[in-house]
């Protein structure tokens, strides 16, 4: 039994978390939807203590305003409309300026919709989306990161590493969002030009740096560190070992008092000081 209390006290070292320091930073900035945007980007900040994660999300919509001119066969009495497919594509890039990250190729937004060709018309065009992904340690190893994504065709990968997010002298914090919309009928007999006549929308690009803290920071006192746990659970040991012995002791002394009462000796007694 006197190897229970020492195991159960290292199970405990062991299973205490081994760092109280993370911490974590949330940044959210808005940007347009304009052929060619720059929105205004938070970095981290490297004296705050060392930088180990960075999650990216992107979430938008994007309102697209198509003109469709009437699609038909003109008669002299009549005009006979013909149907036809409007097709919209918008591709979209992120680009940062020295640093943050980049797109490796556009993504791409698509929509379609189906034109009466009865006379010209405005078509509107309403498509959400969203990105997700992180730069790491691993993804460091080879200076990009593939993202996941609703609503569009992602880029096929994403530039970048966790030091590009770093604040420095003269590092600008900006990001380029450019939009590059084009429109294609599919069927019908068009009687004039087919267009985007405007692009609106609203997005948020939302930054979380995960990072540990220097040693000059705050240290959360609710979780103590490794090393007082375990000097803490040394000291609870010592303390059961002590008591253990102790009692262990006591009981080999009444044992030994019964026994030379059973024998009718006085027990012995040390000297008196």
């Amino acid at each position: 039994m006197r190897l229970v209390v020492p195991a159960v006290v290292l199970a405990a070292v062991l299973a205490a978390p081994q760092s109280a320091r993370a911490a974590v930073l949330t940044f959210v900035s808005g940007f347009g939807t304009d052929a060619a945007t720059v929105t205004s980007l938070t970095p981290f900040d490297p004296s705050l203590g060392s930088l180990d994660r960075v999650d990216v999300t992107i979430d938008g919509t994007l309102v697209v305003q198509v003109s469709a001119p009437a699609s038909g066969i003109p008669l002299p009495m009549a005009f006979v409309p013909i149907p036809y497919t409007v097709l919209l594509t918008v591709d979209q890039r992120f680009a940062g300026v020295g640093g943050f990250f980049e797109f490796g190729s556009h993504a791409v937004l698509t929509d379609n919709a189906v034109a009466p060709g009865a006379g010209p018309i405005t078509m509107g065009f309403a498509m959400n989306y969203g990105y997700a992904f992180s730069f790491t340690s691993a993804s460091d190893l080879i200076g990009f990161t593939l993202p996941t994504s609703s609503g569009v065709i992602p880029p096929v990968w994403i530039g970048g590493t966790r030091a590009d997010f770093e604040d420095g002298p003269g590092f600008p914090g900006l990001m380029v969002v450019t939009h590059s919309p084009s429109v294609t009928a599919i069927g019908g007999l068009l009687q004039g030009p087919l267009f985007v006549s405007d692009v609106g929308g609203n997005a948020l690009i939302t930054l979380t740096y995960t990072y540990t803290p220097s040693r000059e920071g705050p240290v959360d006192p609710g979780v103590p560190e490794p090393a007082l746990v375990l000097l803490l659970a040394t000291g609870a040991s010592v303390a059961l070992a002590r008591r253990g012995a102790a009692s262990r002791g006591g009981v080999r002394n009444r044992c030994s008092d019964r026994n030379a009462s059973i024998l009718g000796r006085t027990p012995r007694r040390g000297p008196r000081a």
